[in-house]
């Protein structure tokens, strides 16, 4: 074999090798359910009972996807996803309602029972690295979330103390970005306490037992750790189910307050670690 020839194989050979390791660009979506919850401590009673709890909300996940293939088996992705995450809280135990917060700022002890759902809606970019054999496939990295909505409706009762005393209801319509301190609509009437006539709202905004302040309760930025696994039913359509775990506080400590106690009528700040926990289950395809 002459070094002509020799030199053409090697060319070929050279060439075909670097044609089959160029980084091959995908791009798809994928859109499905997702169910999460917010972990953090919970308040407590003297006698350490527990006073309040928080369960999985249910919500949805949509976006697309950019794929950096490097073979048919290891490659890095990007998305672009709208996701919402949230929990449905509960407290219910000893605790004080504030009235008429502004002005007379009226403290009244009871029991406090609030049943709430928050959806938090957040732009997230994850960053992900992959490895597929067959139809299956491994995904890991890390994810950063913006939150763009934030929102909560339930209940509160409030039963002063005093067996005479009467439960007062209000319903929640929470904007968690938007709503200002002492924010309320509605009104039925008045209450007296402490000698005073005090108006008694009928719907509460997120800080209507606030004074003042423009902090909201939920943080802006959110990031964690992602894995996840697909099923590739064909070439391009699969099936993804994916677990998100926050690193980062996502509550604001100046709004995260303890329900239980106050401080010559302020509020006592938690500084809690509440973090983020989703699991998706989605169906995508990738071009």
């Amino acid at each position: 074999m002459n070094k002509i020839k020799i030199i053409i194989i090697l060319f070929n050979l050279f060439t075909g090798f670097s044609l089959a390791a160029q980084p091959e660009l995908g791009y798809g979506f994928r859109a499905g359910l997702s169910f999460s919850n917010v972990d953090g401590p919970s308040a407590s009673d003297a006698n350490g009972n527990e006073l309040e709890t928080r369960s999985i909300s249910s919500g949805f996940t949509v976006g697309a996807l950019i794929n950096l293939g490097f073979n048919d088996h290891l490659g890095i992705r990007t998305e672009v996803l709208y996701a919402q995450k949230g929990t449905v809280y509960d407290f219910e135990g000893p605790s004080y309602f504030i009235f008429d917060p502004k002005d007379t700022r009226t403290a009244v002890l009871g029991i406090r029972n609030v049943s709430q759902e928050i959806s938090n809606s957040y732009i997230e970019i994850p960053l992900l690295t992959y490895v597929k054999f067959g139809p299956i496939e491994l995904q890991a990295g890390a994810y950063a979330g913006f939150l763009v909505a934030s929102t909560a409706v339930g209940k509160l009762t409030f039963k002063p103390n005093g067996n005479a005393a009467l439960p007062i209801e209000f319903d929640l319509d929470y904007r968690f970005i938007s709503d200002a301190p002492n924010d309320f609509s509605g009104e039925v009437g008045l209450v007296t306490f402490e000698n005073k006539r005090l108006p008694l709202p009928s719907t509460l905004g997120a800080y209507y037992e606030f004074a003042e302040g423009k902090d909201n309760f939920y943080k802006t930025f959110d990031a964690g750790l992602v894995g996840a696994l697909s099923f590739y039913l064909n070439r391009g359509l699969f099936v993804n189910l994916r677990a998100e775990y926050g690193l980062t506080d996502v509550s604001n400590p100046k709004r995260d307050v303890s329900l239980i106690a106050l401080d010559n009528k302020q509020f006592i700040e938690t500084d809690d670690l509440d973090k983020n926990i989703s699991f998706q289950a989605s169906i995508g395809f990738k071009f």
